[in-house]
């Protein structure tokens, strides 16, 4: 059951991960006054570790805390730790 959680979490959690990240990020970019490139299609977004993090690290506080902590969360493979930090970065507003 855990080898089955932790696969869920990779393949499907790590995508949703990167598509708000991107999306987060490009709002932030928007909000800020910064040109954007053309949107790729969501399937195509695929964020290593370090873009992650980068990207987290731009957002403003307590996006950033709550946006670094689902990446770490996310590369801990503990679900649970993962749902919760998840719901965090999508509650705030």
């Amino acid at each position: 059951m855990i080898n089955q959680l932790l696969h869920l979490l990779r393949t499907i959690a790590a995508p949703v991960v990167d598509m708000l990240l991107h999306d987060l990020d490009e709002h932030n970019k928007l909000k800020n006054g910064v040109a954007v490139q053309e949107a790729p299609s969501s399937e195509s977004i695929s964020l290593s570790l370090g873009d992650r993090v980068a990207i987290s690290k731009s957002f403003s506080r307590p996006l950033a805390n709550k946006a670094l902590a689902v990446v770490e969360a996310l590369e801990g493979k503990n679900v649970e730790v993962f749902m919760d930090a998840f719901r965090a970065v999508t509650e705030e507003k």
